[in-house]
């Protein structure tokens, strides 16, 4: 005497998928947080090493000391003043590098929108709580090439490892570490890519 067995559920076998595939979300999305929080870590010990009232190039000496001339003039102004304007009107001997008249201020800035985002946290703690920015930058910078591997084929690891070669060994380990805006940039011009990569594809 032959047995019926009930024919399986159209879709089961989807269903158990689907949540399979939802339980190993949250264990992908840990992975991804953990990962960009340790190189956020690294990026932050390296800074220590680093002396609060040097920079590595005049452009960021010019930005941290119109951060501290905004503090002293109150609010987002970013006039950095001369003292000899009377003597030197067009600036030549500025103590501070690319300074340039900008009306009857002195300005020593090349992305105003860079500073008026650091300004409160160089007022909370200073330049190492300013360098927050270009440390996300990179963090981001460096997950949008790993989801940019990813969808380029290169596998689980393969992603992983473009992680790790731009957040460590490339130039934005460097712009993590000084108040640069490259590494913003760089963080936005690869998720662009990454969205244009799935929307063609």
């Amino acid at each position: 005497m032959s047995t019926l067995t009930a024919p399986p559920r159209a879709g089961a076998a989807d269903h158990s998928e689907v949540v399979a595939a939802r339980g190993e979300m949250p264990d992908r999305a840990r992975r991804v947080v953990a990962a960009a929080l340790l190189l956020f870590a690294v990026y932050v010990s390296l800074s220590l090493f680093n002396d609060p009232r040097a920079t590595m190039v005049t452009d960021t000496g010019g930005k941290i000391a119109t951060l501290r001339a905004m503090q002293h003039n109150g609010g987002l102004d970013p006039d950095v003043h001369y003292w000899a304007a009377k003597w030197d009107p067009d600036g030549r001997l500025h103590g501070l590098f690319y300074t340039s008249r900008v009306g009857d201020k002195w300005v020593n800035a090349t992305t105003v929108t860079m500073l008026d985002v650091a300004e409160p946290l160089y007022a909370v703690g200073g330049i190492r709580a300013a360098l927050i920015l270009p440390m996300l930058g990179s963090v981001l910078a460096a997950l949008a090439a790993r989801a940019l591997a990813r969808r380029m084929g290169a596998g689980r690891s393969g992603g992983w490892l473009a992680f790790r070669c731009v957040g460590l060994a490339s130039p934005l380990a460097v712009y993590a570490l000084d108040l640069w805006e490259h590494s913003i940039g760089a963080a936005l011009m690869l998720w662009a890519v990454v969205f244009a990569f799935d929307v063609v594809d």
